[in-house]
């Protein structure tokens, strides 16, 4: 797509996708789902890491903080998946998103 298409279309010519991973107690997986989210091939995307309310002694938001400005991460009490999804739908940034479960 060049510059003549998206400005005839409206659609953004380099599409920024937003990763969302709602998260609870995931010490046991997170990492594997951050690594995964950071090893997509397209390279405009953020990741969005959304802890709600783990009760894992801080494990979920270690993990999530080692990756630095790699993420976003933002705590919330727990609400439950759908609370926490929408939680990273109002923090995201990019045009399109996408999640992980």
């Amino acid at each position: 797509m060049c510059i003549i298409d998206e400005v005839i279309t409206g659609e953004p010519q380099n599409p920024k996708v937003s990763i969302i991973i709602p998260v609870y107690n995931g010490g046991n997986f997170l990492r594997d789902a951050i690594d995964s989210a950071l090893a997509q091939t397209y390279s405009n995307c953020e990741i969005i890491v959304v802890n709600d309310g783990s009760n894992d002694d801080g494990e979920t938001e270690r993990i999530a903080l080692s990756y630095g400005n790699r993420i976003r991460y933002v705590a919330k009490s727990n609400g439950g998946v759908a609370s926490a999804l929408n939680v990273g739908i109002s923090e995201m940034s990019g045009d399109y998103f996408s999640w992980l479960r």
